[in-house]
């Protein structure tokens, strides 16, 4: 428990000096080293895909946004935070506002608990499709197009970086399993939570407006690009989940996002998960198609 708090305490302070130098145009990281054989450098393409690059803003159209493979726009594939907000909405009185947004919410958890998950199927696959990852959470989100060097420490790490963001928001003290806007929600306490952290932004962007340049600095809403073999696009939101399905309720066309990743589905035999055996090819291409273009396969 004392290193819970120890690490805790930590991202706190690190997030508070971050945000006072985000003001001056300025953002600390972590030094990161990852280290490569030579043979590494002669992968072609899948060398790209595990490097970092430098941060770029652009302005993208929310009705392309897609959040686990659902939209942010009305339809089958609509992401459940914005079919509660919709209902919530659909109320003049605040507080039945607040109440249908949290019992639409906790409801879906409860029956999507009863599901009982794991990473193949929240990604669109079967186990005999993909039997390498069978025995993943649905929440651990380990894609093809990433690098995996170590299967059970990126779990844990996924696991325990989720409880620290619970934590940094005053939120409950639970971690990925109990699920979240980037992961299935499956737990009663975590729908509570969401419903109040949509609640509280909605209010907030529609009382003060949404401010740009609080977002762009400090904690801008990141987003990976997707292309498919027609050149058709559409992006992930990587970060900023809850602005996004805001602000698409507010009439906002595009927002300014920082662009992560851009994945060609063409380049799938580069990618580094499927390289290393993680993914075949053809379950690659079909977690590409259900996650980002809303279609189980091609």
């Amino acid at each position: 428990m004392i290193k819970i708090r120890l690490k805790l305490f930590v991202h706190v302070v690190f997030e508070f000096i971050n945000r006072q130098f985000s003001k001056l145009g300025i953002t600390i990281k972590r030094n990161t080293v990852i280290e490569i054989d030579r043979e590494e450098l002669l992968e072609g393409r899948s060398f790209f895909y595990r490097t970092v690059i430098e941060p770029l803003y652009t302005s993208l159209p929310l009705e392309k946004a897609r959040i686990n493979g659902k939209t942010l726009v009305d339809g089958d594939n609509c992401h459940i935070n914005i079919i509660a907000l919709k209902k919530a909405l659909s109320y003049d009185d605040r507080k039945m506002q607040y109440q249908k947004l949290e019992e639409t919410l906790v409801e879906y958890a409860s029956t999507e608990s009863k599901k009982n998950l794991n990473l193949n199927r929240s990604l669109g696959l079967s186990d005999e499709e993909s039997k390498n990852l069978a025995d993943v959470p649905s929440w651990a989100k380990i894609y093809p197009w990433n690098y995996t060097e170590n299967l059970q420490k990126q779990i844990a790490t996924t696991n325990f970086s989720t409880f620290i963001e619970n934590s940094k928001r005053r939120g409950p003290r639970i971690n990925a399993t109990q699920g979240g806007a980037q992961y299935p929600l499956v737990n009663r306490e975590r729908a509570t939570f969401e419903a109040k952290l949509l609640f509280k932004l909605y209010n907030s962007i529609r009382s003060k407006g949404y401010v740009e340049s609080k977002n762009k600095h400090h904690d801008p809403v990141g987003a990976i690009i997707a292309i498919d073999s027609d050149s058709n696009w559409c992006w992930a939101v990587s970060a900023g989940i809850h602005r996004c399905c805001v602000l698409s309720l507010s009439n906002i066309p595009s927002i300014n996002v920082m662009v992560k990743k851009v994945l060609y589905r063409e380049d799938v035999d580069s990618w580094p998960n499927v390289r290393n055996g993680l993914y075949t090819r053809d379950a690659a291409l079909k977690v590409f198609d259900h996650m980002f273009n809303c279609k189980d396969s091609v």
